[in-house]
């Protein structure tokens, strides 16, 4: 059985048929990682119920292949999702407009830290937002989101407050 996170030589070395025999003076030599295992990857920012008063322009986190192992395969790519959640559409950053079908952002950065940058003109006041991630190693092995989602709101618009009790210039007894 092939060990995970291990890495495995394979040296050859040949000889003919012929008399005298030619032997090859040079051995050749390759080497592999067997990675079984998913990388993990998490999103640092938005936070997660997060309550954006400006434009981000960034989504940012960390992904990690197997760590504390001195073999492994490491981190490929990591990728992004926006979803819109009050239009119920897919940010797609090549055409800069929202969609229905899936759309995935590729980081510019794998591991450990990875950044995804967003056009700040993608955000609409007071929408909500759900973002989802999935990265994958160079041996092939996929992790979808943890965790699952982040929802975060973006609202630029100030608050209004108002007093309608007691009225003004009104007098009172209690």
């Amino acid at each position: 059985d092939w060990e995970s996170n291990h890495r495995y030589y394979v040296n050859t070395k040949g000889w003919d048929l012929s008399n005298p025999q030619n032997e090859e003076l040079t051995i050749s030599t390759m080497s592999f990682v067997i990675d079984r295992s998913s990388p993990t990857s998490v999103i640092n920012a938005p936070a997660d119920g997060a309550n954006l008063a400006s434009r981000t322009g960034q989504i940012t986190g960390t992904s990690n292949d197997d760590a504390g192992f001195p073999e492994k395969a490491g981190t490929y790519k990591v990728w992004v999702e926006i979803y819109d959640v009050d239009i119920s559409s897919y940010w797609n950053s090549g055409t800069t407009t929202w969609q229905t079908a899936d759309y995935w952002l590729e980081s510019n950065d794998n591991e450990p830290d990875w950044i995804v940058s967003v056009n700040t003109n993608s955000w609409t006041d007071t929408h909500q937002y759900r973002i989802r991630i999935k990265a994958q190693d160079k041996a092939g092995n996929w992790q979808y989101g943890s965790p699952g989602y982040t929802y975060f709101y973006y609202d630029e618009t100030p608050p209004t407050s108002g007093v309608t009790t007691p009225e003004d210039g009104k007098f009172y007894s209690e």
